[in-house]
């Protein structure tokens, strides 16, 4: 079946307030499924914004935030400060400390590999 066209999206029609209760988890499950389905990534601009608040952010498994990476590069997704925001998170510089070492090789390959098709660098994820 064809995907639906982004204006019908039911993540579109959502307001930002009401993607609040939406865990994390549900947010990056439905952004990889909307990067299979090839929907344009402006549409997606909206659950970016409701997955990059620290409080939902923080509900993220190392699986999620690989996935989220892998859906956000196969949309060829350029927000740099999205991006920032994943990777301080990542690299414990945000308040809700992050340990990189609850990683497993496989996740943390997953997401250098989606960083650098998005060609995004970054010295603190680097080096954490």
């Amino acid at each position: 079946s064809a995907p639906p066209h982004p204006h019908t999206s039911p993540l579109y029609a959502l307001p930002e307030q009401d993607m609040e209760p939406i865990q994390g988890n549900s947010l990056s499950v439905i952004l990889y499924s909307m990067s299979e389905a090839h929907i344009d990534p402006h549409f997606c601009q909206r659950a970016l914004a409701a997955l990059s608040h620290p409080r939902i952010l923080h509900t993220l498994t190392p699986v999620d935030i690989a996935c989220l990476l892998r859906a956000l590069a196969a949309m060829q997704f350029r927000s740099l400060s999205f991006l920032e925001r994943i990777a301080e998170f990542l690299s414990g510089g945000s308040r809700n400390q992050c340990r990189l070492e609850e990683y497993g090789t496989h996740q943390l390959a997953q997401m250098v590999l989606a960083l650098g098709q998005m060609r995004f660098h970054h010295e603190g994820l680097l080096s954490a």
